[in-house]
This record gives C-alpha cells, structure tokens and sequence, in this order.
C-alpha cells in the first residue's frame, strides 16, 4: 500500500472522497457519504454534536483499502495489542429483518440507552457475534448496571422545537456561511460551520471573532428568516423520540 497524504486545502469530505477515489473503492465511498448525511439526522434527533457524528460517519470504513492482512502486520510491526475480535474476521450477511428486531422497537418506546442495552443483550447472550469487543462489552454491563428504572421514557418534557420538531439546520448554516463570506471574506463549506450547529448564537460570533457581536448576529437572524420556506418537520410525533 502507497503513503496517502492529505490536502490541507480540502475539506474533510472532499479529502475522504479523494482518498476511496485513489484506491478505487467507489463503492465505499459512496456507502461512507451516505452514513455521513443520516448520522446528521441521527444527531439532531438525538441532540449530540453533529460536526463529531458526520466526520466519525466520514471516516468509519476509511481502512476498507487495507486488508486483514495488511492491518495485522501493521499492528504487529508497531506493537499495538491484538484482541480476538481484532484476530478473525467474520462477517454477518442479514437479507431480511432479524428476528429480534421488535423486542429493539418496544425497547425504543422507552429510551435509546434502553434500546441500545436490548441491543447488546440479545448480540452477547445468544451469541450472535463470534468474537465481540471488549468495547461493546464494557457498554453491556455499563448499561446493565443502570437498570430499566434508569432509561425509563419521560412522562413529560420542556424542549426547544428547532432540532427536534423541525429540522432547521440548512435555514441556520448557509445563512451563516453567507454572513462569515461578508463580514469576514472567507469562504466555509458547509461541513465547517457544522460544528456551530449546537452553539448559542452569541458564542459563534464571539469564536469568529466577529467585531460587531450584536449588529452581525441580528443580520445573520435576518437572513436566516429568508431561509424559513426550507425548514421541515422531523417528525409528527417527535415525543416519540424519547
């Protein structure tokens, strides 16, 4: 395998698109920058940091160009720890719905941790992956510990509808993106102002280091009331989520 080097001038999606290009893995590529825009859907609705989910999405098939082999000696040569899971390769091929499936879906209806403790259950103690990390392990008995009583859906919740009932984050980026071009002469993608995303408007116009705080912040609101036509709603239970 070739050294790779990145392009400091490229963002990081166009620097992975690049790199699955050089290789000739198309299809992972494609496969990637799918997971990268359902993970910003994923974060919203579950309100986590969204700039940290898609690139994590971005990069994690990004040693799909490397094969088993090569990995190990890699490992190997740098002396890294070797776990089983890390030793065999297996892989799981599922052409319809797995069986378990429903019990996930009741276990949504109380919470994600919930859901997600059904999840790792039903994988670990039927042994449906042959050798499981000890990652997932660790998060089994975490989740174990906390009992049902501790993921139990809430009764009742004060939220803030943007992010939840409707998805406003293409009415709030690309103004921004607008308002960094005019005030600062810079231009951002819109994969670099994701990371505002989650900040209180104030704090993005104190990270740009923005003179007129208040003056920017209002214009930057203006233009986002332009954009108002583009937002969606999510969901029409968004209770549902939790």
């Amino acid at each position: 395998m070739m050294d790779y080097l990145i392009s400091p001038d490229l963002s990081l999606k166009e620097n992975v698109c690049q790199f699955f290009d050089t290789y000739q893995c198309i299809h992972t590529k494609e496969h990637s920058l799918k997971v990268a825009n359902e993970s910003l859907k994923l974060a919203h609705r579950f309100g986590v940091d969204p700039q940290k989910c898609y690139q994590a999405a971005l990069l994690h098939d990004i040693s799909a160009v490397i094969s088993h082999n090569q990995m190990m000696e890699i490992a190997l040569q740098n002396a890294w720890t070797i776990g089983p899971s890390e030793k065999s390769i297996h892989s799981c091929c599922i052409k319809e719905f797995p069986p378990y499936l429903d019990v996930i879906e009741e276990g949504m209806k109380i919470s994600l941790a919930y859901s997600a403790y059904l999840f790792l259950k039903e994988q670990l103690q039927h042994k449906r992956i042959l050798y499981p990390h000890q990652w997932l392990k660790e998060a089994y008995e975490d989740l174990s510990k906390r009992g049902k009583k501790d993921m139990k859906k809430y009764k009742a919740v004060i939220y803030d509808i943007d992010g939840t009932v409707l998805n406003t984050l293409n009415m709030n980026m690309y103004p921004l993106m607008r308002i960094i071009k005019e005030e600062l002469n810079e231009d951002w993608s819109f994969e670099d102002v994701l990371k505002f995303a989650t900040y209180p408007g104030m704090k993005v116009m104190e990270e740009l280091n923005i003179k007129d705080k208040e003056k920017t912040y209002a214009k930057w609101g203006n233009v986002a009331k332009e954009e108002m036509k583009n937002a969606t709603i999510v969901l029409e239970k968004p209770l549902d989520l939790l």
